[in-house]
């Protein structure tokens, strides 16, 4: 599944937190599979397979928006408080993602 993030395209995959099992987002520069961004962030709640809170602030702002534009989810299904930020929790569409 292809992201376009901050002028580069990008390939998603997921993978899991150690900690709680949680789903977790990676992008990949297309051509050099350079990391780019962690797309999730992980809190101390274990959620379902198929939910993430997607980190969208400081160095990934527009991260929210990049994801849903690829179909990745489709809707914004609540939210946590993670010091001065909130992060979104999603509904994820992980059919195209492949798996680190």
């Amino acid at each position: 599944m292809k992201v376009h993030f901050k002028n580069c395209d990008c390939v998603v995959k997921q993978g899991k937190y150690i900690d709680n099992n949680n789903t977790a987002l990676v992008l990949f520069e297309e051509i050099t599979g350079e990391i780019i961004a962690k797309a999730t962030v992980n809190t101390g709640e274990t959620l379902p397979e198929d939910f993430a809170f997607i980190k969208d602030y400081s160095e990934n702002e527009g991260m929210l928006e990049a994801l849903k534009n690829a179909g990745i989810f489709k809707e914004i299904v609540g939210k946590t408080q993670l010091g001065y930020v909130e992060a979104p929790l999603v509904k994820l569409d992980l059919t195209n993602v492949p798996i680190i």
